[in-house]
Parts: C-alpha cells; structure tokens; sequence
C-alpha cells in the first residue's frame, strides 16, 4: 500500500538501500510483513522507522485498484414485490424435528410461517406446495422470489 506520510528527515541512503534489498529478496512482501520479521530479528529502530516510510514503485504498479463490495439496489417497499423464503427447523420436547417454510415479504417485512413436514430437511416439491397455498392463494405471485442455495429449494422451487 502506499506509505504513510513522513515525518522528519528520511532515513539515511544505507538504511534506504538495506530495506529495498530486503524487500526484494522477499519477494516483495507487504511493508507489515518485513516490519514483523525485522522485530522478530530484533532489527536496529532506525531500520524499523525507515521501513515504515517505504514504498516500492514496483509493488505500487502492480497493486490491483481496491474494489467496493458488491451491492444491490433496494426492493421497491412495495408488497409482494419480493419475497424471500427459507425452512428453518425446531425440535420439540420429545427430540422430534419439525420443518417450517418462513417467506417474508422484503418490502414491508410481513411474514408468514406454515409448517411444511415433520422430519428432516423437505422436498422442494413440499416447500413449493406450501408457497402456493399460504402465499400466493391469497397474495398473488410476486415478481422475485429469493432464497438460499438448500436442498429444499432445488428442483420444483
């Protein structure tokens, strides 16, 4: 990365020269990985203090432009525009599973939950099914319906 801005004189032409011979014998390692293997070594402070004023041109063209994490435009706060839906699952107090289908709408957060199957993890077909008739019966068909990567959204949903 770049190197921080300076304060006082820079270090002396030796020091200068040390650190760059270091940097590339080091494959041009991060200016924090030199700096923990310099106070490993139990360097010299003038050493430490030059290598945090450091930058090598070489390393600087070759950096890949910092990219901004990829986002997503907001859903219209309209309701039933999206839909997201997933199946969470909860034992009872005999040790019995239960999977229940969860579809929030994301405009407006309403929220329905409907048990889909006793067991483990439902078929997709169960959880489409499920949709259908304690969603879209009576709220129409949205335009998106997002959901995970599980198995119980694979195939028919």
């Amino acid at each position: 990365g770049p190197a921080p801005p300076r304060r006082g004189p820079p270090p002396p032409r030796h020091v200068r020269a040390a650190i760059r011979r270091l940097h590339a014998r080091l494959h041009h390692k991060p200016r924090s990985v030199m700096l923990q293997i310099l106070r490993g070594a139990g360097a010299d402070p003038q050493l430490l203090n030059g290598l945090k004023a450091f930058r090598c041109d070489d390393c600087a063209e070759h950096e890949s432009p910092k990219r901004s994490p990829p986002v997503k435009a907001p859903s219209p706060y309209l309701f039933n525009h999206e839909v997201v839906v997933d199946v969470f699952e909860i034992k009872d107090d005999n040790g019995d599973r239960w999977s229940f289908l969860s579809m929030v709408c994301n405009g407006t957060t309403f929220h329905v939950v409907a048990l889909v199957a006793p067991g483990g993890t439902p078929t997709s077909e169960k959880c489409f099914r499920k949709f259908q008739e304690c969603w879209a019966s009576w709220a129409g068909w949205p335009q998106v319906v997002s959901c995970d990567r599980g198995l119980h959204n694979r195939g028919q949903f």
